[in-house]
């Protein structure tokens, strides 16, 4: 089920005839009242490259997606950059199904800077940690603490 959430992604990339490669982390949060959690994420992308391109950069984006698992990933990516200073970044991960699982596109809201243009299409490994949901949490602190007996059943007498 698709759920709403704010991420900030920052990283960089660089594209040269035959070799490509990108990095990014992104700190998320994922707003669904009582599953609402955060998270974060790294991803290591490379794979053959043409074009030229060197940039980095940081975005922020509110959009809609399946709330992201504990765990590692792989999937097939396509990314594409192009910049004079300013830059656009457009990024897609492909599932082993051939469904395209997430995309995204960093202008105008990106902050940083790139020059050239450029391309890759390879591999994405991708290290994700989510927190305890917010109802996790309550449910945790409802079950140590109770107000007459203190936490864990034990008073301060």
């Amino acid at each position: 089920m698709a759920v709403t959430q704010w991420t900030l992604v920052g990283g960089g990339a660089i594209m040269v005839p035959g070799f490509g490669a990108s990095v990014y982390l992104v700190g998320g949060v994922n707003l669904d009242g009582r599953n609402s959690s955060v998270y974060i994420q790294g991803q290591v992308n490379g794979g053959l490259g043409g074009g030229a391109f060197a940039g980095w950069g940081l975005s922020g984006s509110d959009g809609k997606g399946d709330a992201p698992i504990t765990g590692f990933d792989s999937s097939t990516y396509l990314e594409a950059n192009a910049g004079y200073g300013p830059a656009v970044s457009v990024s897609s991960n492909v599932g082993s199904d051939g469904a395209i699982s997430s995309g995204s596109v960093t202008y105008p809201i990106k902050v940083g800077a790139g020059i050239g243009f450029g391309a890759l299409v390879g591999k994405s490994g991708t290290g994700t940690a989510v927190s305890p949901t917010i109802g996790q949490i309550n449910d945790l602190f409802k079950q140590t603490y109770n107000p007459e007996e203190g936490f864990f059943g034990t008073t301060s007498d």
